[in-house]
């Protein structure tokens, strides 16, 4: 691994983890840029986004990283599961996953594509219909 210079909290607390970084992008976008950066990504623009459980920023608008804290790691693990398993094996539009990894502050990472424009892409209805009645 290298070397992190930005460090995250090994150990947060939830409600710290709420109120001083998840709300607060600025104590944050260091560690996303470094993730970039690890993966030779230019991160020219992050837009922080300020929905969802965990770090998350687009980069330049064509990339997402997502970073999560130690203990919502079950997530990491569930959403990169999914990710991987399903990458290029559907019609139905999911990021590419381009990245993946823990870095030494304990903090687990993606970073997917955001253009789903690359994939076959079908109204909602029919490919809701595909999976329901493939079932």
């Amino acid at each position: 691994m290298n070397p992190v210079i930005v460090q995250l909290p090994s150990n947060p607390d939830i409600i710290d983890f709420i109120k001083r970084y998840h709300l607060h992008p600025q104590f944050w976008i260091d560690a996303i840029r470094e993730t970039c950066e690890l993966h030779q990504i230019p991160a020219e623009e992050l837009t922080p986004f300020s929905d969802g459980s965990n770090l998350i920023a687009a980069i330049n608008k064509k990339f997402v990283v997502k970073i999560f804290p130690p203990f919502h790691r079950h997530q990491w693990e569930s959403e990169y599961r999914v990710l991987q398993h399903l990458n290029g094996k559907t019609t139905i539009p999911i990021p590419d996953l381009i990245a993946h990894g823990e870095r030494n502050d304990r903090w687990s990472y993606f970073i997917t594509g955001r253009d789903l424009q690359s994939r076959k892409q079908l109204p909602a209805f029919q490919w809701l219909k595909k999976i329901f009645c493939a079932v």
